[in-house]
């Protein structure tokens, strides 16, 4: 499809598919994997290999050398996005693309990447990224977010 024009869809493809598990594997090179599908993308998440660092890397490099517009969420995706792919293969969503992902898919992904890579240390401090990112969807700004942190631990 070409920058400005539109896609005639049915309503039938407009209803959201809710995101599911289609599958739990074992790889042929012995890594259990989960294949989620999660609207039209179906995503492979596995358990870390040896070359799961360097895809970590280089997705933390891709996204400082493109930065999403929004400072806070380049911020909370950078400790987010990496490590999903590390540890994901398939029809991938770019660092811009993934913050367009349903909320749904999004938390089934980064479940099922941090069920299969306990061990990993990619996933430490999620809960306090998972919270930020929520309230930055619900429109808060950074300080609002600090405030409202302060607020509970009161």
């Amino acid at each position: 499809m070409t920058k400005g024009t539109a896609k005639t869809v049915s309503l039938d493809e407009l209803k959201a598919t809710p995101p599911k598990v289609k599958e739990v594997r074992l790889s042929d090179e012995g890594l259990k994997e989960t294949v989620l599908q999660i609207g039209k993308r179906e995503i492979i998440v596995s358990e870390a290999d040896y070359f799961s660092d360097m895809r970590l890397g280089q997705a933390t490099n891709d996204m400082l050398n493109d930065p999403l517009p929004d400072d806070i969420v380049q911020g909370i995706l950078l400790t987010i996005y990496p490590p999903l792919m590390a540890c994901s293969s398939g029809d991938l969503p770019n660092h811009h693309e993934i913050t367009r992902m349903s909320k749904e898919g999004l938390n089934l992904w980064i479940k099922s990447a941090r069920d299969l890579n306990k061990g990993e240390s990619w996933f430490k401090g999620f809960e306090s990224i998972e919270k930020r990112l929520q309230e930055a969807r619900d429109g808060l700004s950074e300080a609002e977010v600090m405030e409202k942190e302060a607020e509970k631990k009161d």
